[in-house]
Protein backbone atom coordinates (compact mmCIF):
# COMPACT_ATOMS: atom_id res chain seq x y z
CA UNK A 1 0.00 0.00 0.00
CA UNK A 2 1.33 3.59 -1.04
CA UNK A 3 2.28 5.13 2.39
CA UNK A 4 1.74 8.63 0.73
CA UNK A 5 -1.97 8.35 1.07
CA UNK A 6 -3.72 11.52 1.50
CA UNK A 7 -7.32 11.24 3.56
CA UNK A 8 -10.13 13.96 3.90
CA UNK A 9 -12.88 14.06 6.33
CA UNK A 10 -15.48 17.14 5.30
CA UNK A 11 -18.71 18.19 6.32
CA UNK A 12 -20.68 20.63 4.28
CA UNK A 13 -22.59 23.27 5.95
CA UNK A 14 -24.29 26.93 6.61
CA UNK A 15 -21.81 29.65 6.85
CA UNK A 16 -23.97 30.65 9.81
CA UNK A 17 -24.01 27.26 10.95
CA UNK A 18 -19.91 27.16 10.76
CA UNK A 19 -19.50 30.50 12.95
CA UNK A 20 -21.98 28.91 15.33
CA UNK A 21 -19.81 26.07 15.49
CA UNK A 22 -16.35 28.13 15.32
CA UNK A 23 -15.94 27.64 19.54
CA UNK A 24 -16.45 23.67 19.10
CA UNK A 25 -13.00 23.48 17.19
CA UNK A 26 -11.37 26.29 17.96
CA UNK A 27 -11.83 26.23 22.33
CA UNK A 28 -10.35 23.21 23.42
CA UNK A 29 -10.23 24.21 26.82
CA UNK A 30 -13.70 25.11 27.14
CA UNK A 31 -17.33 24.36 27.51
CA UNK A 32 -18.20 24.52 24.22
CA UNK A 33 -15.10 22.39 23.08
CA UNK A 34 -15.41 19.24 20.50
CA UNK A 35 -12.61 16.65 20.63
CA UNK A 36 -14.01 15.48 17.35
CA UNK A 37 -13.81 18.38 15.64
CA UNK A 38 -10.90 20.12 16.83
CA UNK A 39 -8.58 19.38 14.06
CA UNK A 40 -10.72 20.27 11.42
CA UNK A 41 -10.59 23.80 9.39
CA UNK A 42 -13.30 26.02 8.24
CA UNK A 43 -13.32 27.14 4.80
CA UNK A 44 -16.49 30.01 4.32
CA UNK A 45 -17.91 30.08 0.69
CA UNK A 46 -17.00 26.49 -0.15
CA UNK A 47 -18.20 24.70 -1.98
CA UNK A 48 -20.54 27.62 -2.81
CA UNK A 49 -20.94 30.95 -1.82
CA UNK A 50 -23.97 30.30 1.04
CA UNK A 51 -22.00 27.54 2.39
CA UNK A 52 -18.95 26.52 4.42
CA UNK A 53 -16.74 23.49 4.63
CA UNK A 54 -15.31 21.94 7.69
CA UNK A 55 -12.25 19.68 7.04
CA UNK A 56 -9.36 17.77 8.04
CA UNK A 57 -6.77 15.62 6.41
CA UNK A 58 -4.55 12.54 7.74
CA UNK A 59 -2.22 10.51 5.60
CA UNK A 60 -4.81 7.51 6.46
CA UNK A 61 -8.38 7.76 7.16
CA UNK A 62 -9.50 7.28 10.87
CA UNK A 63 -11.02 4.26 11.60
CA UNK A 64 -14.34 5.08 13.57
CA UNK A 65 -14.48 7.72 10.30
CA UNK A 66 -16.03 4.87 8.03
CA UNK A 67 -18.81 4.08 10.43
CA UNK A 68 -20.40 6.98 9.65
CA UNK A 69 -21.07 5.80 6.15
CA UNK A 70 -22.76 2.63 4.46
CA UNK A 71 -21.26 0.38 2.10
CA UNK A 72 -23.96 1.51 -0.57
CA UNK A 73 -22.45 5.28 -0.69
CA UNK A 74 -19.40 4.47 -1.43
CA UNK A 75 -17.99 5.63 -4.81
CA UNK A 76 -14.87 4.46 -6.72
CA UNK A 77 -12.39 7.37 -8.33
CA UNK A 78 -9.54 7.77 -10.65
CA UNK A 79 -8.36 11.23 -11.77
CA UNK A 80 -5.63 12.06 -14.51
CA UNK A 81 -2.72 11.30 -12.59
CA UNK A 82 -4.09 7.68 -12.37
CA UNK A 83 -4.39 7.82 -8.38
CA UNK A 84 -6.84 5.60 -7.59
CA UNK A 85 -9.68 6.64 -4.54
CA UNK A 86 -12.67 6.06 -2.67
CA UNK A 87 -15.00 8.61 -1.60
CA UNK A 88 -18.16 7.81 0.52
CA UNK A 89 -20.57 10.29 0.92
CA UNK A 90 -23.89 10.49 3.29
CA UNK A 91 -26.06 13.28 5.08
CA UNK A 92 -25.63 14.11 8.75
CA UNK A 93 -29.02 12.47 9.35
CA UNK A 94 -27.84 9.18 8.46
CA UNK A 95 -24.36 9.29 10.15
CA UNK A 96 -26.10 10.30 12.93
CA UNK A 97 -28.46 7.16 13.30
CA UNK A 98 -25.34 5.00 12.74
CA UNK A 99 -23.47 6.59 15.63
CA UNK A 100 -26.47 6.26 17.92
CA UNK A 101 -26.96 2.57 16.81
CA UNK A 102 -23.15 2.12 17.39
CA UNK A 103 -23.42 3.83 20.96
CA UNK A 104 -26.01 1.42 22.13
CA UNK A 105 -23.99 -1.43 21.00
CA UNK A 106 -21.37 -0.60 22.83
CA UNK A 107 -22.86 0.03 25.91
CA UNK A 108 -25.35 -2.92 25.73
CA UNK A 109 -21.68 -4.79 26.16
CA UNK A 110 -20.32 -2.89 28.29
CA UNK A 111 -23.14 -3.21 30.46
CA UNK A 112 -23.14 -7.56 30.33
CA UNK A 113 -20.91 -8.56 33.26
CA UNK A 114 -20.27 -11.73 31.25
CA UNK A 115 -18.04 -9.80 28.47
CA UNK A 116 -17.08 -6.81 30.69
CA UNK A 117 -13.86 -7.96 31.13
CA UNK A 118 -13.24 -8.95 27.19
CA UNK A 119 -14.35 -5.70 26.63
CA UNK A 120 -11.83 -3.27 28.31
CA UNK A 121 -11.08 -0.47 27.83
CA UNK A 122 -10.69 -0.09 23.77
CA UNK A 123 -14.40 0.08 24.02
CA UNK A 124 -15.07 2.28 26.57
CA UNK A 125 -12.76 4.58 24.09
CA UNK A 126 -14.80 4.05 21.16
CA UNK A 127 -17.67 5.05 23.23
CA UNK A 128 -16.09 8.43 24.15
CA UNK A 129 -15.07 8.90 20.39
CA UNK A 130 -18.49 8.46 19.36
CA UNK A 131 -20.06 10.09 21.84
CA UNK A 132 -18.23 13.27 20.84
CA UNK A 133 -19.02 12.12 17.07
CA UNK A 134 -22.99 12.07 18.25
CA UNK A 135 -22.39 15.59 20.07
CA UNK A 136 -21.03 17.24 16.62
CA UNK A 137 -23.19 16.08 14.28
CA UNK A 138 -26.39 17.08 16.51
CA UNK A 139 -24.60 20.69 15.82
CA UNK A 140 -25.29 20.34 12.49
CA UNK A 141 -28.15 20.41 10.00
CA UNK A 142 -29.61 16.82 9.18
CA UNK A 143 -29.25 17.69 5.52
CA UNK A 144 -25.90 19.08 5.78
CA UNK A 145 -23.47 16.72 3.50
CA UNK A 146 -20.47 14.44 5.16
CA UNK A 147 -17.93 12.98 2.79
CA UNK A 148 -14.77 10.99 3.56
CA UNK A 149 -12.10 10.65 0.34
CA UNK A 150 -8.90 8.92 0.27
CA UNK A 151 -6.79 8.37 -2.67
CA UNK A 152 -4.17 5.71 -3.51
CA UNK A 153 -2.23 4.50 -6.36
CA UNK A 154 -1.56 0.53 -5.90
CA UNK A 155 -4.03 -0.85 -8.36
CA UNK A 156 -2.78 -1.05 -12.07
CA UNK A 157 -6.31 0.23 -13.68
CA UNK A 158 -9.78 1.38 -12.33
CA UNK A 159 -10.80 -1.68 -13.79
CA UNK A 160 -8.83 -3.68 -11.67
CA UNK A 161 -9.79 -1.68 -8.63
CA UNK A 162 -14.01 -1.78 -9.32
CA UNK A 163 -13.32 -5.56 -8.39
CA UNK A 164 -15.17 -6.09 -5.13
CA UNK A 165 -12.17 -8.61 -3.69
CA UNK A 166 -9.62 -5.89 -5.16
CA UNK A 167 -11.67 -3.40 -2.72
CA UNK A 168 -12.23 -5.28 -0.15
CA UNK A 169 -8.34 -5.86 -0.35
CA UNK A 170 -7.01 -2.76 0.60
CA UNK A 171 -9.83 -1.62 3.12
CA UNK A 172 -8.92 -4.80 5.03
CA UNK A 173 -5.37 -3.41 5.06
CA UNK A 174 -6.71 0.11 5.95
CA UNK A 175 -8.56 -0.86 9.04
CA UNK A 176 -6.80 -4.31 9.61
CA UNK A 177 -9.88 -6.10 9.48
CA UNK A 178 -10.57 -9.13 11.84
CA UNK A 179 -14.33 -9.17 12.18
CA UNK A 180 -17.31 -10.40 10.41
CA UNK A 181 -19.44 -7.88 8.74
CA UNK A 182 -22.00 -7.34 11.52
CA UNK A 183 -19.82 -6.32 14.13
CA UNK A 184 -18.70 -2.85 14.68
CA UNK A 185 -16.10 -1.76 12.25
CA UNK A 186 -13.09 -0.33 14.57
Amino acid sequence: MNDDMSAKFSITTSVTKAIELYPAIHERGSREGNKFLFEFKIDFHKPKQHQAMLSTSTSVPDKIWFSLFDEAEKEMMEDEYAFYGIEYSTKVKLALNRVRKLIEKLEEEMSSKSVRKAVGRHNFYHHNQLAEIEEALTRLHEGDEIRLTFVFSEWPNIEMARKKEFVKEFENKLLNNDFPPDEIPF
